[in-house]
């Protein structure tokens, strides 16, 4: 069976230039081994629950051209209030559930691949190494699930499941050449060298017991994990 419960979060809405206090809805999601298996899902992607923010405008760092730099100001701080109320929900929902690991993606049509996540949670460092192979993994011999190739033979990303329409084509040459030289540099990643990318504090985590929820304070939503795994793949030093 699958079970879908519906709710509320309270957040900073905007009208215009003009905060006003709302809600947005919500869902929680859990579902079965039989459910899954009936409706096709890949419990290495899909898991067995999900949570929707069924309006995540809110969230979103980004501030329209006409406003006035203290309208800006007062808008990113909002947003970041609103981002402080989400954090603290996958926090309580991480403590109470304690999965292995949940990924936060923006459901508009990419691939659910972990370089597309906002923010990632992983119970322990193990589970960091086993997405940071599989990222080098598929850089290298592509998915068939997902129509990837291997990046060896793209020349660009845009219409492949590895380019997100909130890249911009600059940022998304750049990803494609960080993925290029995984795929040819790449060492297998290691759990010493995952554990010395999470201990050098270069990205923003919190910590709870052995895991981490990773992600980019304060306008998480904006950015990607992208930089993360790849650093978890260590390249073979030139000669």
């Amino acid at each position: 069976y699958k079970i879908t419960v519906h709710g509320s979060l309270p957040c900073w809405r905007y009208q215009r230039n003009t905060a006003e206090l709302a809600t947005v809805p919500i869902a929680f999601s859990f579902w079965g081994n039989e459910f899954g298996k009936s409706e096709g899902l890949d419990p290495q992607v899909a898991g067995h629950a999900q949570l929707t923010i069924l309006q995540s405008s809110p969230y979103f760092g980004v501030v329209i051209p006409q406003a006035s730099a203290q309208q800006a100001e007062e808008r990113h701080d909002h947003i970041a209030e609103n981002l402080e109320v989400l954090i603290h929900l996958l926090e309580q929902i991480t403590l109470r559930t304690m999965p292995s690991r949940w990924m936060a993606h923006s459901n508009n049509g990419a691939s659910l691949l972990p370089i597309h996540a906002h923010a990632a949670w992983f119970a322990q460092p193990k589970l960091l190494l086993k997405c940071a192979q599989e990222t080098l993994q598929t850089a290298r011999e592509g998915n068939p699930i997902d129509r990837l190739p291997a990046v060896a033979l793209l020349d660009q990303l845009q219409n492949t499941g590895y380019q997100h329409s909130f890249r911009t084509a600059d940022e998304a040459a750049d990803l494609l050449q960080r993925l290029k030289t995984a795929a040819a540099h790449g060492q297998q990643p290691r759990l010493a060298h995952v554990q010395s990318i999470i201990d050098s504090k270069r990205f923003d985590a919190i910590a709870i017991d052995q895991g981490q929820i990773f992600l980019d304070q304060p306008f998480f939503l904006n950015s990607f994990l992208d930089g993360l795994l790849l650093d978890c793949i260590p390249l073979a030093a030139a000669h």
